[in-house]
């Protein structure tokens, strides 16, 4: 192997960490955002709420027309006003434009692993094509983002 199958490599190494960076930015399907959301809104216990006094208080006394500007809103305060199903509808509708380009996690997590795999043998291969070179008696600096992992497997 030669300094320029190592800079081959490395160009390899780049790209696959690039597209895990790519896969791990894109967002969840909103199917499953749209779980979460309700999870979360189904698991507020409003009898628990820290900041439910101004939402009761509101739901409660029909002369009242508006909250104190002053008072908090929380997520409480907005399920004890409009309810679970308006709440969790909402928060979808204003997090279903993220979604766009979405992944379900099970897909997410087998290209994932699939990518790591690619990644593992050639950076395999560097350390390997690194230490022919160092056997040949010529130096080659190792990526700063080597890792250890790798370095000492390929020593073993």
């Amino acid at each position: 192997m030669s300094t320029q199958k190592i800079a081959e490599l490395r160009k390899q190494i780049f790209a696959l960490r690039a597209q895990i960076d790519r896969l791990d930015a894109r967002p969840a399907d909103a199917t499953e955002v749209r779980a979460v959301i309700r999870s979360a809104v189904d698991g507020v216990d409003l009898a628990r709420g820290e900041m439910v006094h101004a939402a009761r208080a509101f739901a409660l006394d029909a002369r009242a027309t508006h909250l104190r500007l002053n008072d908090p809103i929380g997520l409480p305060d907005l399920i004890a006003l409009m309810g679970r199903d308006a709440v969790a509808d909402r928060i979808f509708d204003l997090a279903r434009p993220h979604c766009d380009g979405g992944i379900p996690s099970a897909e997410r997590a087998a290209q994932r692993a699939k990518l790591a795999d690619e990644l593992r043998k050639a950076e395999l291969a560097e350390e390997r094509a690194i230490l022919d070179e160092f056997d040949r008696g010529n130096y080659v600096d190792r990526r700063g983002t080597a890792s250890p992992e790798i370095l000492i497997e390929s020593w073993t």
